[in-house]
């Protein structure tokens, strides 16, 4: 075997099998043409070995320190290949939490056009229709999903506690029917809790979907303000109209802004849908 670039002796190197090195010289497939410095060095100079070099043993730091560049380059390589397998279990684990909230917001999207839809034909027909109760079903459907999400977000655990009461708060207001002015006033406080819980609902969607989509996450964003301007709109026009009737296009308005909000919900679900969708693509880690 040719002489080494450095002066070693491949043929009684002690380390040689342990690296399976087949040596620096390029016609015996070396395991180091890049790593190697002084190989690097001897072929950037023109130098056959380090021995045609001015600077050699005396004055060259790199010379001095050959003994150690196998070594050296095999922690490199095990390095290399430990970033690799932490990159690789960061995009399995990004992947697995695409595909768990992919999951969810395909239900999500499902309940929630079909709750809407619902809803609207129930106000088209005239409330306390089958209708009515189909969506309040969904509407409880929905929250059993949102509290499984808390893997994700523990707000989303808050979302369903808090939507759960306040659900119970619409059922007591229900079955009561015709109330005073200070239950009134009472019932349309004890709905705070509930405009709370779909602000911080579609407030967690834009917390997780950032890094993932930024604009769709902000768009959730958005959506939450909105929502607690058009509730504040329907309860505070409310509040209003036990005082006097004159405030009733409060509450329209109100009204339009909550319908307006919930059908971009959909919109946004499916845009949410399809961003996921490509994140678990991209998320897919190489073999």
């Amino acid at each position: 075997m040719r002489e080494s670039y450095c002066g070693k002796n491949c043929a009684e190197c002690m380390r040689r099998e342990e690296l399976n090195c087949p040596g620096c010289r390029p016609e015996e497939g070396r395991r180091f043409p890049t790593s190697c410095v002084i190989a690097q060095c001897c072929n950037k100079n023109g130098h056959e070995t380090c021995e045609t070099c001015a600077h050699k043993q005396n004055f060259c730091q790199t010379l001095k320190e050959k003994d150690d560049y196998p070594q050296r380059h095999i922690r490199e390589v095990e390095a290399e290949a430990q970033k690799r397998e932490e990159q690789r279990r960061k995009m399995e684990e990004r992947r697995e939490r695409g595909v768990f909230l992919l999951k969810h917001f395909n239900v999500l999207c499902v309940l929630w056009a079909i709750g809407v839809g619902c809803n609207l034909i129930d106000l088209m027909a005239g409330e306390g229709t089958l209708f009515g109760y189909v969506e309040e079903g969904i509407a409880l459907a929905r929250l059993f999903v949102v509290y499984d999400m808390a893997r994700v977000s523990i707000q989303y655990k808050y979302v369903a506690l808090i939507g759960l009461a306040a659900a119970a708060v619409s059922i007591v207001q229900g079955l009561m029917g015709d109330m005073g002015i200070a239950l009134a006033f009472l019932f349309l406080l004890l709905n705070l809790p509930g405009i709370y819980a779909g602000w911080l609902e579609y407030s967690t969607h834009s917390e997780v979907l950032w890094g993932i989509d930024d604009l769709v996450a902000a768009k959730w964003e958005k959506l939450a303000k909105w929502y607690v301007w058009t509730s504040a709109a329907s309860i505070g026009g409310t509040f209003l109209m036990l005082l006097g009737g004159i405030f009733a296009l409060i509450v329209l308005v109100g009204t339009i802004g909550i319908a307006v909000v919930a059908i971009l919900g959909i919109v946004y679900l499916w845009q949410t849908r399809k961003a996921l969708s490509l994140y678990v693509e991209a998320n897919v880690p190489k073999a």
